[in-house]
């Protein structure tokens, strides 16, 4: 593991950005579970704007003003999650995968530590603005993440 450098303020060192994990996982664990019922409640919106000439008037509008106001609570609750997220100085990078960025610094230059849902650890990096299929693997006896 990379030894615990100390770290520069907004930047974090591997060490730091693991230990934060538990929570990072509560909440893109949250987010990824309001992305699928919003993907969801919008397939149902969609199906309903589809069927309001077979539907009573009143029993489509009634049920297409819950979805859409579930749709507007469930948005609010995502960017809640994203809130939370930059509160605690990291980036959502791809919110399909739960993909997470910690700025960080190798070798004296700006970086992102990067993790994904499932993964048991922060064990990758990137350049900032790179995809996440060009992560690199820390290699912790020879790179210094957090100089």
């Amino acid at each position: 593991m990379v030894k615990a450098i100390p770290q520069q303020p907004g930047y974090f060192t591997a060490e730091q950005a693991n230990e934060m994990l538990p929570l990072i996982r509560r909440i893109v664990r949250d987010w990824m579970q309001l992305s699928a019922a919003v993907d969801a409640q919008q397939a149902q919106r969609d199906g309903l704007k589809t069927l309001h000439q077979t539907v009573g008037m009143q029993a489509y509008a009634e049920e297409l003003a819950e979805v859409e106001q579930s749709l507007l609570d469930e948005h609010d609750q995502l960017r809640d999650c994203c809130e939370e997220l930059e509160s605690l100085g990291l980036e959502l990078h791809s919110p399909e995968d739960g993909a997470i960025d910690f700025p960080a610094m190798l070798d004296g230059r700006e970086v992102r530590l990067c993790w994904r849902a499932g993964e048991p650890a922060v064990d990758y990096w990137h350049e900032i603005g790179d995809p996440i299929s060009q992560r690199q693997a820390i290699h912790h006896n020879s790179q210094r993440i957090g100089s």
